[in-house]
Order: C-alpha cells, then sequence, then structure tokens
C-alpha cells in the first residue's frame, strides 16, 4: 500500500498488518444505531439489519467530487470485502499528518508504545516472529490545535464520507480510535484476525440481500509511509468476510500457504 492510501476494512476478512515497516493511521465507524437494526434505514425497522465489517482501499489520483459506488465497485466490495478507491489524499495531508506526530512526539506530548512480550500478535509462529514489537500511538483527536486538526479532518472527509454512507448508512459513528501504528524493520509478524464464520457477536456479521449492503462496520486506515511489493505491509484473504469456518490456526499464522 503506498504513501497517501488508505484502507476501509471490516472485521470480516482475514487480515493483518505483516512483518515491515509501517507507519498507519486508522480509525473504526459504526452503524450508530442499535445491535442489529440502523435506525436511520426505514428498511431495517423490522429488525433485520444485521451489522457486520468492510475494507477500502484508497490511492493517490486527483480526487473527483461527490463520489458514489458505481457498480463495479458495489461488486468487487461484496465479492472480496474491501475495495479500492483513488484519489482520496494529497501529499499535503500526508506531510500534515507526519509533521503533527513527529511534533507531538518530540514536544513529549504523545509517545510511541511498543507492545509487551505478553502482547505479541505473532501467536508463537516461529514464521511471524521478530526483533521488535509493533509502537502504538492514540490521542490524536484532544491533540491541541493546530495537531489535531488533520486528524479531524479525516474523519469527515468529503471523498470518503459518501462511500461511508454507501455502506453503513447515514448517522454512522466512530467506534474505536483512531491509532496510530508503527513498526520498526525487523518488527514481528501480525496473525491473520476476523473472518466471517458464524459469530455470537451479530455486529461481526456482513450479508447483502436485495440490492443492498447490510454491514455495520469499517475499519480505515491511512498509510503514512510507502510500502513496497517486499516489505510485507497489509495483508488480508479476499472473500474471507463470508466464510462459513474459522481459518485454521496454521494458515492464520503463515505456516502453510
Amino acid at each position: 500500500m503506498g504513501l497517501r492510501n488508505c484502507l476501509f476494512c471490516h472485521d470480516s476478512p482475514l487480515r493483518a498488518c505483516c512483518r515491515t515497516q509501517i507507519r498507519l493511521w486508522g480509525f473504526t465507524f459504526d452503524t450508530g444505531g442499535l445491535l442489529y437494526w440502523c435506525s436511520n434505514d426505514p428498511a431495517a425497522e423490522s429488525g433485520e439489519r444485521y451489522l457486520g465489517n468492510v475494507g477500502l482501499l484508497v490511492n493517490e489520483l486527483p480526487a473527483m467530487e461527490n463520489p458514489i459506488m458505481t457498480d463495479e465497485e458495489l461488486y468487487l466490495f461484496d465479492l472480496n470485502g474491501y475495495i479500492v478507491i483513488e484519489g482520496v489524499l494529497s501529499a499535503d495531508q500526508v506531510d500534515r499528518c507526519t509533521q503533527a506526530i513527529d511534533h507531538q512526539i518530540g514536544a513529549g506530548v504523545a509517545k510511541l508504545v511498543e507492545r509487551s512480550e505478553k502482547l505479541t500478535l505473532a501467536g508463537g509462529s516461529p514464521v511471524m516472529e521478530g526483533t521488535s514489537r509493533r509502537l502504538d500511538l492514540r490521542g490524536m483527536l484532544e491533540w491541541a490545535r493546530p495537531w489535531c486538526e488533520p486528524f479531524r479532518d479525516l474523519i469527515v472527509h468529503p471523498r470518503l464520507k459518501p462511500y461511508l454512507n454507501a455502506i453503513l448508512g447515514e448517522g454512522f459513528r466512530i467506534d474505536g480510535g483512531p491509532s496510530y501504528i508503527a513498526t520498526d524493520p525487523g518488527a514481528e509478524g501480525n496473525e491473520l484476525h476476523g473472518g466471517g464464520f458464524e459469530r455470537q457477536d451479530l455486529s461481526l456479521a456482513y450479508f447483502f440481500k436485495a440490492g443492498r449492503i447490510y454491514s455495520g462496520m469499517v475499519v480505515v486506515e491511512v498509510a503514512l509511509a510507502d510500502e513496497g511489493l517486499d516489505d510485507g505491509g497489509f495483508a488480508i484473504i479476499p472473500a474471507s468476510h463470508k466464510a462459513n469456518l474459522a481459518c485454521p490456526k496454521r494458515m492464520c499464522l503463515a505456516e502453510v500457504y
């Protein structure tokens, strides 16, 4: 995933940030309704709307105004659990984000915290082992101005909001995050997690019925540094948001396939 790219990915596809040097900022939206009912959706008044998750990927091309999901985008999103959306972030937007992070860390306001050994994401797999663990940073929305502004702008980005409306329905809200994820070269990998197998928590379900998406959660990830083809980076099993069985452990750990 390249610089200035965003990833919308719901919790259903099996996904992970694999071993590489990464700089990602992300947050989660949900429908803003009840567990299986979206109050802004008249068709859901019977209580039959289940929540789920989704995925989008954004890269650098000239932005177009008032985007809508085309038939092709709807098809690929339902098929794979994520789609590529072009023309979202400018170089200036990325620079503002990275400058704000660097300033707050330099000023001692923020700190990148390495996950403890107990919170390793490698799942005990020798394939995922590394020389360090993931670094996390939170609280960007609460920073003093102007350092909070580039992150607040992303939440209501005019290029992204129409897609969120189409996937979640109008009236969505922040469910989790935002958080900034970073790793150093040689860091451990991340066990694949998620998957669309049957869950007790209906907020992690996904289905398509009567010509529309029924999904309740979307994760947005913004790449703040380039990731080359050989760097690892974000990984996903396409269409796993509709899997009926849990992914075998060895596959989640990249020990097979």
